[in-house]
């Protein structure tokens, strides 16, 4: 019988290298997970198909809150809301302090009617411009939209806003969970000025209120001009983030390139200081690493001629939280419409 030689080291080696071998593809398969579980834990733009739904659903929305005086009942939108009594909605009107759930929201066709509108037929308008990102299970588009009045003196003006819609998924279905509309103004026009009333159900995120109460200060804390310079270290610096301000143009800033060049374009040759004051009402909503919060605020602005204007404002927030902190990915600041 020919003699076996085992060779004990090489054996050894081998096995080692196996071992190596094993760890190695284990590691990459981890990196692999790790790296779609970061990924599926990022927001994404839809575009193409992924974002046609969200348009047809507020096209739908939209016109489900078209009325004439005559209707019957002022229902039709209802099944787009969520039941949640601590959704906030904030139409393009008063009160400044919006609709709490869709118990009041429901009502707010009443307010228009007070104010003399007879009829409306509200679409989506400029839907090129329409966008809209995903984070698991919320949804949040930006949109133009145009509003088609008839009022009781006979005039049948035609005024333009922008929105913002979060959408939550709920049972079977997408459900507004929060939306604010809102028409630019001119930075010198006089704006609406009041309170918030108590109430006893706002309960306050106090992190996130702390943040922006920080970047509430940064605002006054120097002249308009420098203004992107006190606040780049809060917004998100991607392609992500989006800005409305209160003042023209009716357009969203795409980024924070946009943004602070708007300022100097904008804001800075007509006012020499913004100063907010964040009133201590801001509640959020948390969902992983993403959060929305709505807030009233006081404005006053001292234009380039010297004089101040003030006002009182609705600040819609959506945070991203990064490795460095809560970052801001999209806000809408506007004033209501007295």
């Amino acid at each position: 019988m020919p003699e076996v030689t085992i060779d004990l080291r090489e054996n050894k080696m081998n096995r080692a290298s196996l071992i190596r071998c094993v760890n190695l593809m284990m590691t990459l398969i981890l990196c692999f997970q790790m790296t779609k579980i970061y990924a599926d834990d990022k927001p994404k733009e839809l575009k193409g198909k992924a974002l046609k739904p969200f348009i047809e659903l507020m096209q739908n929305n939209l016109q489900a809150w078209s009325f004439h005086k005559d209707d019957k009942v002022f229902d039709d939108a209802a099944a787009d809301y969520t039941r949640r009594p601590d959704a906030l909605f904030w139409d393009t009107s008063l009160p400044l302090q919006g609709f709490r759930g869709w118990a009041e929201y429901q009502h707010v066709i009443k307010t228009w009617l007070a104010h003399g509108i007879e009829q409306a037929d509200i679409a989506v308008v400029d839907t090129d411009q329409f966008m809209g990102w995903r984070y698991k299970d919320v949804v949040w588009n930006l949109m133009h939209c145009e509003v088609a009045l008839v009022l009781a003196n006979g005039d049948r003006p035609q005024p333009r806003c922008r929105g913002t819609s979060i959408w939550e998924w709920e049972g079977d279905r997408w459900r507004l969970a929060h939306e604010t509309f809102s028409t630019p103004v001119a930075l010198e026009q006089p704006v609406f000025q009041g309170q918030r009333p108590a109430d006893p159900r706002i309960e306050p995120h106090q992190e996130l209120m702390a943040l922006a109460q920080e970047i509430a200060r940064a605002w006054g804390a120097g002249p308009v001009s420098e203004l992107p310079q006190r606040l780049e270290q809060y917004y998100l610096k991607d392609k992500n983030l989006t800005i409305y301000t209160p003042w023209q143009p009716m357009s969203v800033y795409p980024g924070w390139d946009a943004f602070a060049a708007g300022v100097q374009e904008n804001l800075a040759p007509k006012a020499q200081r913004i100063s907010l004051q964040l009133n201590d009402d801001l509640e959020a909503h948390r969902r992983g690493r993403l959060a929305w919060s709505h807030a009233t605020l006081h404005i006053e602005t001292q234009l380039s001629d010297g004089r101040i204007n003030a006002g009182d404002a609705r600040q819609t927030l959506i945070w991203y939280l990064t490795d460095q902190g809560w970052r801001i990915m999209h806000e809408h600041f506007s004033f209501p419409q007295g």
